[in-house]
């Protein structure tokens, strides 16, 4: 979305403060497969949120 301003992309920025976040995404990708659940589905789904809710959660929250 448009008017959030400008992405910190420097190497010293803080990723995450826990390790979870990662360890989520691992979990995530173990269990898709062809032709069942997929990340793009995921996605489409994610995106169907209403955009004061995606907005205001984190990325594995939703």
């Amino acid at each position: 979305m448009h008017g959030f301003g400008s992405v910190d992309a420097s190497p010293k920025r803080l990723l995450s403060i826990t390790d979870w976040p990662a360890r989520m995404l691992g979990i995530d990708l173990s269990y898709t497969q062809p032709g069942g659940f997929n990340l793009d589905w995921m996605r489409h789904v994610m995106e169907c949120m209403p955009p004061a809710a995606y907005l205001s959660s984190e990325y594995f929250d939703r």
